[in-house]
C-alpha cells in the first residue's frame, strides 16, 4: 500500500505602502531586463515553465491573466534560480534603509530592509532547478474560495471565517496528496512583484514562502488573485504534491 506523507506549509506576506513616492530616475535595470527577456523567450518558444493544466483539465481558462503570470513566474524561478538571484541583485539599489523606493512607484516600508534580499540571493545560488508546477482547476477554486472570503471580510491569514484551513478548502474540490501548502501576498497586483515579495520574504523569520516555492514535493498549484478592502489586492497560491480533481 502506498504511504502518503502530509504536512502543511502556510505563510503570508503583507506589503505596507507609505504615502510618499519617489520621482522617476535612473536605476540598475540590467538584471531586470535579463530576467524579463528570459521570461519573454520562454513565452515565445517551447518552454517547460509555461503553465500546463493538471491531469483532467483541458486548458487554463480557469485562470485569469495575472494568475497565469504568477504561476509562470513561480515556475521560471524554480527552473532558473541563479538567474533570478541576478535579478534580485539589481533591486538592492532601491533600498534606502527600510524603504523600498522604485522610481515612479509608491514607496514601500519594509521590516528588514535589504537583509532578506541578500539572504534570498545566497539561497537561490544554492538551489537546483525544479520541474514546473501543473495548474489545477480544483486547487485554484480552493484559492478562489479564500480570496472571495477575505475580499468581503478584510481579514488576513490562512483560516476562513468558517474555520476552514487551506487543506480543508482543497478537499472541497478534490484530493491532495503527499504534501500541501499555501502562500498569500497582500498588496501587489502584478506577478513580478508578487513573486519577488514571496521569495524575499521580508519579516518572515523562517522564510516560509520561499521554502514553499522551492519545496521538491510540490508538483501542482492553484492560484487566485482578487481585491482586498484594506490592502487593495491579495493573491493566494495553493500547493500540493499531487491533486485528483473532482
Amino acid at each position: 500500500m502506498k504511504r502518503h506523507f502530509y504536512f502543511l506549509i502556510i505563510a503570508i506576506t503583507v506589503t505596507a505602502a507609505c504615502s510618499s513616492t519617489q520621482k522617476p530616475g535612473s536605476s540598475s535595470a540590467t538584471g531586470d531586463s535579463r530576467w524579463s527577456s528570459l521570461v519573454e523567450s520562454c513565452l515565445a518558444g517551447d518552454c517547460a515553465a509555461i503553465p500546463k493544466p493538471n491531469s483532467g483539465a483541458r486548458n487554463l481558462k480557469f485562470l485569469t491573466d495575472i494568475e497565469r503570470e504568477v504561476l509562470l513566474e513561480i515556475n521560471m524561478v524554480r527552473a532558473h534560480p541563479r538567474e533570478y538571484a541576478d535579478y534580485l541583485g539589481t533591486t538592492i539599489a532601491h533600498y534606502h534603509g527600510k524603504n523600498y523606493m522604485v522610481p515612479g512607484k509608491i514607496t514601500i516600508r519594509t521590516i528588514e530592509g535589504a537583509e532578506p534580499v541578500w539572504d534570498a540571493i545566497e539561497y537561490l545560488k544554492t538551489r537546483e532547478s525544479l520541474p514546473p508546477l501543473l495548474a489545477s482547476p480544483g486547487m485554484s477554486r480552493a484559492a478562489q474560495d479564500h480570496v472571495a472570503d477575505q475580499s468581503r471580510s478584510g481579514a488576513t491569514g490562512h483560516y476562513g471565517r468558517d474555520g476552514s484551513s487551506p487543506a480543508d478548502r482543497m478537499r472541497r474540490h478534490g484530493r491532495w496528496d503527499m504534501a500541501a501548502g499555501e502562500n498569500i501576498n497582500y498588496g501587489y497586483n502584478n506577478a513580478r512583484d508578487i513573486v519577488r515579495s514571496l521569495i524575499v520574504d521580508d519579516g518572515v523569520p523562517d522564510r516560509g514562502h520561499r521554502k514553499a516555492i522551492f519545496q521538491k514535493l510540490f508538483g501542482v498549484a492553484g492560484v487566485s488573485c482578487g481585491s482586498h478592502p484594506k490592502y487593495r489586492y491579495l493573491c493566494v497560491v495553493d500547493f500540493a504534491g499531487a491533486f485528483t480533481e473532482k
